[in-house]
């Protein structure tokens, strides 16, 4: 009795150990294949995804425009310029005033006073001070002298013509100066494009001092190399980004238009111009350089994605797609043209696929994490 009790246990034991054995391996096994479901796969909250901001779009076909990258400079209309000259001889004065290039002036605002005090010339003031008063004492000598005619109606003539002479150089001198000189300022508002003279400079009347723009309306001037002359008739408008700035300006968006393309090059030059003119309503300012993407022909189901959806390893260049919700894959691409915006897709993109086109780099630091699915752990 004693040898069957103590087989039937060992019976028991060995079912109990294969039935363990059993069910590890089965655990092992779904583990295993699930991990497989999720290899390549990003998983990320929909909490998460609007707490960083991420976007999708879905892929459509659409138009897209031949490209052509060159270089370009801002520049403004002649029409919106306007030279400020030396209204005086002397020597040139800021009086604290910080001018910069690029800053922006009001109608009548002063720029700067011109001295001339202490000059070998003498004072201009004074010197204009006396001139009037001694017209005026003419003037008034020869109008009580005309009432018995004594003088004739010539000599008075020419009294008079000198004292309004004098009087009105008088008055502009002393209705623009200040205890630093006569001021010159800013004929119209815009911005102050050039300064031409520094501080204790002496300038001559008449000098140029200053040029400011209105900066409404200006110019994108292009250079395109020669062997792009055939593509230059279908050029419609142009995408451009200057070097202070990272944004991407459209002509389409600030009333902009062709003015011209060149037909033929100048001598010892292998570049045709393009000149574009639009409403400054990014305040660009003129002399800028900038990169510009020409743009001509369109054509029609493209596929294309901003460049923000973009993702570069090791000259490679990558987009993330949702392929149901909170699981995202990475997947490899091949570009074409740019336009400043957007990129033509080559290879790699369907219609219907849904893009990241906001947010993918935090999608590629959890993907570097090797985050494991939740109730997936290797730990048993």
């Amino acid at each position: 009795m004693k040898n069957q009790i103590r087989n039937l246990g060992v019976v028991i034991v060995t079912l109990l150990l294969s039935s363990c054995h059993d069910s590890q391996s089965h655990h092992h096994k779904v583990d295993e294949e699930q991990h497989e479901d999720h290899h390549g796969v990003v998983l990320f909250s929909e909490h998460d995804a609007h707490h960083i901001g991420l976007q999708v779009d879905t892929i459509r076909l659409g138009a897209f425009s031949n490209v052509l990258k060159v270089s370009g400079k801002i520049s403004a209309t002649r029409s919106g310029e306007q030279t400020i000259v030396a209204p005086t001889s002397g020597v040139v004065f800021f009086a604290g005033k910080n001018l910069t290039e690029g800053m922006y002036l009001k109608s009548g605002e002063t720029l700067l006073s011109i001295s001339s005090k202490k000059m070998q010339d003498g004072d201009e003031g004074v010197r204009l001070t006396a001139v009037y008063e001694a017209a005026k004492k003419e003037y008034d000598r020869a109008s009580e002298l005309i009432k018995d005619n004594i003088i004739s109606q010539k000599h008075y003539d020419q009294a008079k013509l000198d004292y309004m002479q004098a009087k009105n150089a008088y008055d502009a001198y002393y209705e623009n100066s200040s205890e630093h000189g006569i001021s010159a300022s800013s004929p119209i508002s815009g911005y102050l494009k050039s300064l031409l003279v520094k501080q204790g400079e002496f300038v001559t009347v008449g000098d140029p001092i200053a040029i400011v723009t209105q900066n409404k309306r200006v110019q994108l001037n292009v250079d395109v190399p020669e062997k792009y002359a055939q593509d230059l008739p279908s050029i419609r408008t142009a995408n451009f980004k200057v070097s202070y700035d990272d944004s991407i300006y459209k002509l389409s968006n600030m009333s902009g238009k062709l003015l011209s393309y060149g037909k033929s090059t100048s001598q010892g030059s292998f570049m045709l111009p393009v000149i574009f003119e639009f409403d400054n309503i990014c305040n660009v300012l003129p002399g800028s350089y900038a990169d510009v993407y020409l743009l001509a022909r369109k054509e029609n189901n493209v596929i294309s994605i901003p460049h923000s959806a973009l993702l570069e390893e090791q000259g490679l260049y990558f987009v993330y797609l949702q392929t149901m919700p909170e699981h995202y894959v990475k997947r490899e691409v091949k570009l074409g043209q740019y336009d400043g915006e957007r990129h033509r897709v080559l290879d790699g993109l369907a219609e219907g696929d849904i893009v990241v086109i906001n947010g993918a780099k935090h999608l590629k630091i959890a993907e570097a994490s090797a985050i494991i699915p939740e109730g997936h752990s290797h730990n048993h």
